[in-house]
């Protein structure tokens, strides 16, 4: 018991960590796009490099929520229907290829196969089962698949116009709890 509680300290610290040091790199790319565009003159190629870091700021943005949305959903579904374990995918290197599958898959219109699988489990309800109606179905999602939904549920919800109705635009609960 006490390895176990020192073994999810050092993964709790190693987390904040890297939290502190990707809002620090996040930061210092948006004081650089901000000397970018403040300080030097306009001319064309200072127009492009603005472009390029706009992009790549975008993109970093972009890769730091499918990592937050896979740290979220670890925490709230622990069984995975993949043979890796949740830490691995939990990993920041992991959502970084994650964002190039999301946008391949956005750009293309077509989900994987692979994220659409889902395992139908049966449990049962009572300690004796007699019948099949005794057994409750569970649907283990793929992880990942979880994560694109709410990646993609996020953008739906930022095109919706405010005068629809306020239980369809509720705000995204917190990702931690």
């Amino acid at each position: 018991m006490y390895l176990i509680s020192i073994y999810l300290i050092s993964i709790y610290l190693i987390y904040l960590i890297s939290i502190y040091l990707i809002s620090i790199y996040l930061i210092s790319i948006y004081l650089i796009s901000i000397y970018l565009i403040y300080l030097i003159p306009i001319y064309p190629i200072s127009i492009y490099l603005i472009y390029i870091i706009s992009i790549y700021l975008i993109y970093i943005i972009y890769t730091y929520l499918i990592y937050i949305y896979l740290i979220y959903i670890i925490s709230t579904y622990l069984i995975s229907i993949y043979f890796m374990s949740s830490y691995l995918i939990s990993m920041y290197h992991l959502a970084d290829v994650l964002t190039d599958i999301f946008d391949i898959s956005l750009s293309c219109t077509v989900v994987p196969t692979c994220f659409k699988t889902t395992t139908v489990v049966p449990v049962p309800k009572k300690p004796t089962v007699s019948c099949l109606n005794d057994y409750r179905p569970i649907a283990l999602t793929s992880i990942i698949m979880k994560c694109f939904e709410r990646l993609v549920m996020r953008h739906i919800k930022t095109q919706l116009p405010p005068s629809l109705d306020p239980a369809v635009r509720v705000p995204p609960q917190p990702l931690y709890r």
